[in-house]
């Protein structure tokens, strides 16, 4: 299962044309124990390591001017098969898509994230920016 970008879906993103604000949403299924097979650190539960990679990400998020618009464990799934089973859905809303590729290319931020691929065992993150004609 997949935790990080597919390089030929993060190219089509960087690549993609459009801009305005950007709205990221974050689905996450921790790993029962978090796996830092390639890193010095401490065990702990998936859901402890994405918290520590939520205490370092934090300042390089709202460096960028993001929002955290939503955060919060899922209760019940009403809608989906068992492969759909997420912990948590995280939304943040970018100024713009070159503000998160901005972040995500800065080494030190990249440095940080082994915390997040050691916490999940697999995710989701869609990009979306709203529509001009909302319903």
């Amino acid at each position: 299962m997949a935790v990080n970008p597919d390089p030929q879906d993060l190219a089509s993103f960087v690549g993609a044309d459009w801009e305005g604000p950007l709205t990221m949403v974050n689905l996450l299924k921790f790993a029962d124990q978090a796996d830092y097979a390639d890193a010095d650190e401490e065990p702990c539960t998936g859901a402890e390591a994405y918290a520590r990679y939520g205490q370092l990400a934090g300042p390089y998020v709202i460096a960028t001017g993001a929002t955290i618009l939503y955060q919060g464990m899922v209760q019940f799934k009403v809608i989906g098969d068992d492969s759909e089973d997420w912990d948590e859905v995280l939304v943040v809303q970018y100024p713009s898509r070159q503000a998160f590729i901005d972040m995500i290319g800065n080494p030190e931020y990249q440095a940080i994230t082994h915390h997040r691929t050691a916490a999940l065992s697999r995710a989701a993150l869609l990009a979306s920016r709203q529509d001009e004609s909302p319903f």
